[in-house]
């Protein structure tokens, strides 16, 4: 567990297990509301962007955004694993590969910016 395994947003829990984003929920009865896989290896974190209402998934091999039903608005990918670095910035999300490549990734798209 760390800081981006798990937020709370309402009576609604956003786990990162292995290469999904689990969302379940508090009210009762109790349950697994969704469960989508984010990545082809794993998901290191979920990262919520209240401004925007984005949640952000930050995978070994791909970032994605998710709706809060769970359904994969875009994914992104780069040349190689997203190891050294990650962050949701006000202009864009920004991702760093192993390779120390940095993507500067639109929150609507997904899309690849220019600094």
């Amino acid at each position: 567990m760390h800081d981006h395994s798990a937020i709370v947003l309402g009576n609604e829990l956003y786990l990162a297990v292995g290469d999904h984003v689990a969302c379940l929920s508090f009210s009762l009865p109790r349950r697994l509301v969704w469960s989508t896989q984010v990545d082809m290896a794993t998901c290191f974190g979920i990262h919520w962007e209240n401004g925007r209402g984005a949640l952000i998934s930050h995978g070994e091999l791909g970032i994605s955004r998710l709706s809060l039903e769970g359904n994969l608005m875009w994914q992104a990918s780069g040349t190689d694993v997203f190891s050294e670095g990650f962050r949701l910035l006000p202009a864009h999300i920004e991702a760093v590969d192993f390779n120390r490549t940095v993507y500067r990734l639109d929150y609507a798209t997904g899309e690849v910016r220019d600094s």
